[in-house]
């Protein structure tokens, strides 16, 4: 019970904020900004879905990406076919790649998706939130270990990634391991509450 008392202490502790670099809350703010002056460009809701994306708001993101949906049931097939052309002219273009993974993940096909941000991992490795994204299409396609290896190569490039701990956690949970899933979503807490962004 002590140990239990300790766990909720600290997760629900004042955290001092971690510093985020200037440009992380700027980019933010700028893709909300935009996303607001044009509440109807399904190019300006899919910008603020990205930056959503990247930071640990991620839940904000899903939401925003399924308001893009209701906006835009066919915007998948949209974002897909805008996104390989310029793959074709721009291979080495890594966000290119995430976009294109995102339309084809929302046009339903799952392995191209992960196809792709498989790519975008090998262009920019140094990248977690591409090595987030790639883990849950893993994950969701049921391969576990390689979900598990891409979320620690995210931690490895920011150890304070909360979607990176939480979704370890969440897939520990599933295999049973509830101690060492409790330890992950402690820390994905504790990332989340420290955060100096604003959403």
């Amino acid at each position: 019970m002590k140990k239990l008392l300790l766990t909720l202490a600290l997760v629900f502790a004042p955290l001092p904020a971690l510093a985020e670099p200037p440009a992380a809350q700027a980019a933010l703010d700028e893709a909300r900004a935009k996303a607001l002056a044009s509440p109807q460009s399904a190019d300006m809701q899919l910008e603020l879905v990205v930056a959503l994306a990247r930071s640990p708001f991620s839940d904000q993101a899903w939401d925003a990406l399924t308001r893009l949906q209701g906006m835009d049931p066919d915007f998948g097939a949209h974002v897909a076919d805008r996104y390989e052309a310029l793959v074709v002219a721009q291979p080495g273009n890594a966000e290119a790649r995430v976009r294109l993974a995102l339309g084809y993940y929302f046009r339903g096909d799952r392995e191209a998706a992960r196809r792709e941000m498989e790519r975008a991992a090998a262009i920019a490795p140094d990248d977690p939130w591409i090595w987030d994204y790639l883990g849950y299409l893993q994950f969701e396609n049921f391969k576990t270990e390689p979900a598990l290896a891409s979320w620690r190569r995210a931690l490895a490039a920011d150890p304070n990634n909360a979607l990176a701990h939480y979704l370890i956690g969440q897939a520990l949970y599933r295999q049973g391991h509830q101690n060492d899933a409790a330890e992950e979503l402690e820390k994905a807490a504790k990332a989340r509450a420290a955060t100096s962004l604003r959403p």
